[in-house]
């Protein structure tokens, strides 16, 4: 009975090997890929765009406290405490509003790039699949980042037909 657990399992595991050993595989970079698709560079403008209009914004609150402070220093001696404590409590808040907004900014950035940019990467990935596919590849590996991949053979490089496919 043993005998016969041994010899099944001895066999599984044999025709795993073959089927593993038979498996056909790929390598694309996954960034370059990405780097020439128009959407990519339109992204990047719209992003850019973004960018430069959140910066707008906090400049505006940043000169408008400025401003209020300013106002305040001028007239801390014509200020009655209450009025001063009002001040420095509207400064306090237009502060924390800055401070806020300065960390939100990188974060509203990511939500949209990754907005943008899912479907970009939904075609690219498509478009590597149907080649994949086609040229009979079982595993495609993503030979862009780093120390992922260690050596690849030159004749399994998808990357510039996939980027021909793209365009």
């Amino acid at each position: 009975m043993i005998y016969r657990l041994v010899l099944i399992t001895a066999l599984c595991l044999a025709s795993m090997t073959s089927v593993s050993a038979q498996q056909k595989l790929a390598h694309v970079n996954f960034g370059n890929v990405l780097s020439v698709m128009p959407e990519v560079k339109t992204a990047d403008g719209i992003l850019a765009s973004l960018n430069d209009s959140l910066g707008t914004v906090l400049e505006k609150q940043t000169e408008e406290f400025r401003t209020l402070y300013e106002k305040v220093r001028a007239d801390v001696e014509n200020l009655t405490p209450i009025q001063l404590q009002q001040e420095q409590a509207k400064l306090k808040g237009m502060q924390t509003e800055i401070e806020q907004l300065q960390q939100r900014i990188p974060q509203m950035i990511e939500v949209r790039r990754g907005q943008l940019l899912a479907p970009v990467v939904q075609r690219a990935k498509a478009a590597i699949e149907k080649i994949a596919r086609a040229r009979g590849y079982d595993i495609v590996m993503d030979s862009s980042i780093f120390n992922a991949v260690l050596f690849v053979a030159e004749g399994n490089d998808l990357t510039e037909a996939v980027q021909a496919a793209l365009k």
